[in-house]
């Protein structure tokens, strides 16, 4: 029997050492073609002996099947990794490199079909070949759509990533029993939160008026803890912040699968279970953030703020990226909202978000699989341009036919600086992060209402038709001209959080009052364009709203009320105070003078107490109260941009780029807004 052993055990050495000599030469992709419509699938072996150095590398084959009618298969999402990084694998007998990353997930992943066959794209499309990309890469909805699963693989284990996984399998699960499924959940909840507000701590008592989604959430939050005080939100975010969650390529391969499972290490989780945690996990955010501002109102008075715990920030910064991916997975298999996935609209869900691609091309290749309106565009004829072109003019076709087609409102994401000097004036640059949009910014999102941007013109009545020419790579178009400027504001940059973008937006809103006052004045010399004194007086809170706010806690918006004006001038009383204090120019006790009913209060008090007291009732004093921390929210649409005033006393704000001398144009028959000054 030994003898036998040996016999076997012998052989399959010299197997592995012909195997071995074979690993030197290359596996030539032409040795397993791809006609029109079809895919290569790769076959993962079983567990290999580890007894020699060929069969320490994984041995699998490739085979090719038709899209239309393949085997059950599964599609692989992950991040490739660092490229310079690489090992090998034997394909077909044969030797292929790949990434590091990549032959981790390979042994990792859990296979559910039968032959244990596997679509990836760095093995299964030949990387080298710019014809086959430009074949293979707009199949890739079709395939993630065609797939009898898709794992998407997060990466090794690590330290408590297992515990990370496992909270979220049970809270996800316990939150679809609840009726928690999506992110549709997450806006009904806010909706209610204008009538029926939940407290704050999640602890205290409730009224008895609450809806019955609003009890089942705070029976949710009972069972599992406050996820702000919880041991497992460092791991939590530790999970969220991995690379995977903002790779741009993952975004249509989540979204496009109806049967997704998320893998780190050797934990699963399925989608639905995903889905519905990280929405419970942004209610929680939420129902905080809200009720922290209600609080502050209530507490000033008595000087005792509650301050919001800074857990709730740590989970919501890494959560970030994901919110949008998981919403358009909403609207992708909502029959009706697909039509919304235009190229457009997901350039604009995903531009402003921290969504990387190796390569500028990939940030509209990346879509292909998603948008609806590629045909219309003739995206797929122009993917092999794409791979034979510089990515500035496969960026400008693009935008040309968008603009052709009727999606002017892309404009609005022409930004400066850019990237590249070849790409024309009117091209926006997508390569890069872009900063909010200003009229999509003042909008809602469907399902919610929306004024009206009109003074381009009725829509209806177009008889102008823009004009794209290809080749010359040229846009024309009406405008009417409106002005030239006569001074412009400091540029401010892109510095997210902290007091430097505190600092950058209150310079602006100080900018718009100082601006508004000067066209007031300059209307003695030229004629009149305040319809009222009273609309002239509100000039700055509304310039700086866009004349926009929110109606109560939902996604609709309507005219700025007197609820903007008092957020407004609470916000300009307190931000230089608090900017003062934080910059260490001027100490508490100098930039808040306590109340007389205050001072007798400190005066009851022992002794030792008494400072400690004084300063955390100055402080709540420096708190931004509900209408005024909702007004500074909304100066986000200012990252980015400059002030001006026109020499006639128009006000407004634009980009960067903006020069004394420039002459400001209103588009014809677009959808934009320029009420002049109100």
């Amino acid at each position: 029997m030994q003898g036998a052993l040996t016999a076997k055990t012998h052989l399959r050495r010299l197997v592995h050492r012909q195997l071995a000599a074979k690993v030197m030469e290359s596996f030539d992709y032409r040795t397993v073609p791809v006609p029109c419509g079809h895919i290569r699938l790769l076959c993962l072996p079983e567990a290999q002996h580890a007894d020699s150095a060929a069969s320490r590398l994984l041995n699998c084959y490739l085979k090719s099947v038709p899209l239309a009618r393949p085997p059950e298969f599964t599609a692989l999402s992950y991040v490739w990794g660092n490229s310079s990084q690489k090992t090998s694998i034997i394909i077909n007998g044969r030797s292929l490199s790949i990434t590091n990353t990549l032959a981790v997930a390979l042994k990792s992943i859990k296979l559910c079909t039968a032959e244990r066959l596997l679509w990836v794209d760095q093995i299964c499309i030949n990387q080298q070949d710019e014809a086959e990309k430009a074949i293979q890469v707009p199949l890739m909805g079709n395939i993630y759509s065609t797939a009898t699963t898709t794992i998407a693989w997060l990466g090794e284990a690590s330290q408590r990533s297992d515990e990370a996984m496992n909270y979220i399998a049970s809270t996800g699960s316990a939150a679809i029993d609840a009726g928690i499924r999506d992110f549709k959940q997450l806006d009904t909840i806010l909706a209610m939160q204008e009538v029926t507000p939940v407290c704050g701590s999640m602890g205290e008592n409730v009224d008895h008026a609450l809806s019955d989604l609003q009890q089942r959430i705070l029976g949710l939050i009972s069972r599992f803890g406050d996820l702000a005080n919880l041991a497992i939100l460092p791991a939590l975010a530790a999970l969220f912040d991995r690379p995977y969650f903002t790779r741009g390529w993952i975004i249509q391969e989540v979204v496009i699968p109806t049967n997704v499972s998320f893998q780190c290490g050797s934990t699963l989780v399925g989608k639905d279970a995903f889905i519905a945690a990280v929405t419970f996990y942004q209610i929680q955010f939420n129902l905080h953030r809200l009720n922290f501002l209600r609080k502050i109102q209530q507490h000033k008075a008595q000087g005792k703020p509650r301050p919001i715990s800074e857990n709730d920030g740590i989970l919501m910064g890494h959560l970030e990226p994901l919110v949008p991916i998981l919403r358009a997975q909403n609207h992708y298999h909502d029959v009706q909202k697909r039509q919304d996935l235009t190229m457009l609209s997901l350039q604009r869900r995903f531009s402003m978000t921290d969504v990387r691609f190796t390569e500028p091309i990939d940030r509209i290749l990346g879509f292909l699989g998603l948008a609806s309106d590629i045909e219309k565009l003739g995206f797929r004829q122009s993917v092999s341009e794409a791979y034979n072109s510089a990515w500035e003019d496969f960026h400008t076709l693009v935008v040309g036919r968008m603009c052709r087609n009727g999606d002017y409102s892309i404009l609005e994401h022409v930004q400066a600086p850019k990237s590249s000097p070849k790409l024309p004036s009117w091209v926006p640059d997508f390569s890069k992060q872009q900063y909010p949009p200003l009229r999509s910014s003042t909008q809602a999102p469907r399902g919610g209402q929306s004024l009206p941007f009109s003074a381009g013109g009725p829509l209806a009545t177009v008889t102008v038709k823009w004009q794209f020419d290809e080749a010359a790579k040229s846009l024309c178009l009406p405008v009417l001209i409106i002005d030239k400027l006569q001074n412009v504001g400091a540029k401010v940059g892109s510095v997210r959080g902290g007091i430097q973008e505190m600092l950058d937006y209150f310079s602006m809103s100080r900018e718009i009052t100082t601006f508004c006052e000067q066209s007031i004045r300059l209307q003695k010399e030229t004629s009149w364009i305040y319809s009222t004194v009273k609309r002239a007086t509100e000039a700055p809170w509304r310039t700086l709203s866009f004349d926009r706010e929110p109606v109560g806690y939902s996604s609709s918006k309507q005219r700025a009320t007197s609820r903007t004006a008092a957020g407004y001038a609470e916000y300009m009383e307190i931000l230089p105070k608090l900017l003062a204090v934080n910059g260490g120019r001027v100490s508490v006790e100098e930039a808040v003078t306590l109340s007389g009913e205050q001072e007798r209060q400190i005066a009851e008090m022992p002794q030792q107490v008494r400072r400690k007291v004084a300063t955390e009732m100055r402080m709540s004093q420096l708190l931004l109260g509900e209408e005024a921390a909702g007004f500074q929210a909304r100066l986000f649409h200012l990252e980015g941009k400059r002030t001006f005033i026109s020499k006639e006393g128009f006000v407004g704000i634009g980009q960067q780029n903006l020069q004394v001398g420039d002459i400001v144009c209103l588009g014809l028959y677009l959808s934009v807004y320029w009420r002049g000054l109100l």
